[in-house]
């Protein structure tokens, strides 16, 4: 039981940074869209 509760710990850590770094990622490109189209 610890063993499977540190297993889930672990994946929601290393899940966290990876959506932040995808949205700055989409955040980016929409401002290049923007400076592009303007």
């Amino acid at each position: 039981m610890v063993a499977a509760s540190g297993s889930e710990r672990r994946d929601s850590i290393e899940h966290k940074p990876k959506e932040l770094h995808s949205r700055q990622k989409i955040l980016n490109s929409a401002r290049r869209c923007a400076e592009r189209w303007c």
